[in-house]
């Protein structure tokens, strides 16, 4: 059993720097929302990065690009996972990693909305001191600690990285929570968002209503060519509903993570799930 210690949704600069993980993450896909009688493209970057839609780090690859040394063993467990407009799950595309991004193309054939993800499975990672008092990390439920590392935690990480593409009419069916971490849902249809009109979503937590109150913080692209970040923050009820209106139009990350304490037989002291969705916003 694990227990809700915190719940908090958060910026992707506090979520890196409090758990001593990479930057925040993204899909970013050339078009949300398409209206044609036949078969349509679309292309797709992924990224981590702290600046919003600012590609940094690449995120995912089939074998054939370049991949850093030290993100190897999160791409090996790294899942593409396409969710269709009749809610069945497949094999999303494959991405290619370039030395900033990967990429991707996804073709759509069904009407109605895809929900596509790239799912980082429960991952072991161990944060600790160093003897200088320096932060380390290390990933694997058997990892070795450097001698004199100190302030051990032992910690379970996933991420969900998410966004929403639809074809002619949106439906709803690949918008159901499939019951693994965080998840947004909600009676708006994240692809039928507009400027100033009032958008309701809601978190799940494996697949059931996210009961504690938290704070939702959502960011507009183009972060790297202003001085501030501008997040919208919003908090949830008790069943994990919130509501905002946007600004101005463009694409925004919805960042959320979720941490829940093991008990005192539970070999993790933490558990962390975090979920990022890409939202494009439409002018009136």
């Amino acid at each position: 059993m694990k227990n809700v210690v915190t719940a908090i949704i958060v910026s992707t600069f506090t979520l890196a720097s409090s758990l001593g993980l990479a930057h925040g993450r993204y899909i970013l896909p050339t078009h949300t929302v398409l209206s044609t009688n036949g078969v349509e493209s679309i292309g797709l970057i992924s990224s981590i990065s702290n600046d919003v839609y600012h590609p940094d780090l690449p995120l995912g690859d089939n074998g054939k690009g370049t991949v850093p040394k030290d993100l190897e063993p999160m791409f090996r467990s790294l899942k593409s996972i396409l969710l269709q407009p009749d809610g069945v799950k497949v094999e999303g595309p494959p991405w290619q990693s370039f030395s900033r991004f990967s990429a991707a193309d996804l073709t759509l054939e069904k009407a109605g909305t895809y929900r596509l993800s790239l799912m980082q499975p429960d991952t072991a990672m161990t944060t600790f001191k160093h003897s200088d008092g320096s932060p380390g990390r290390v990933f694997g439920s058997n990892a070795k600690l450097p001698e004199g590392a100190k302030g051990i935690v032992y910690r379970m990480v996933s991420s969900r990285v998410e966004t929403f593409i639809s074809k002619n009419s949106p439906n709803r069916l690949a918008l159901k929570p499939v019951g693994g971490g965080l998840e947004l849902g909600g009676a708006t249809h994240p692809n039928d968002l507009f400027v100033d009109e009032l958008v309701n979503f809601s978190l799940t937590y494996d697949g059931q209503p996210l009961s504690a109150k938290t704070q939702v913080h959502l960011v507009r692209e183009g972060t790297r060519h202003r001085n501030q970040r501008n997040e919208i923050k919003v908090k949830t009820d008790e069943f994990g509903r919130f509501s905002l209106s946007f600004p101005e139009s463009g694409f925004y990350l919805l960042e959320a993570e979720v941490e829940f304490e093991g008990d005192e037989n539970d070999p993790i002291d933490f558990y962390h799930y975090s979920l990022y969705v890409t939202l494009e916003v439409f002018p009136q």
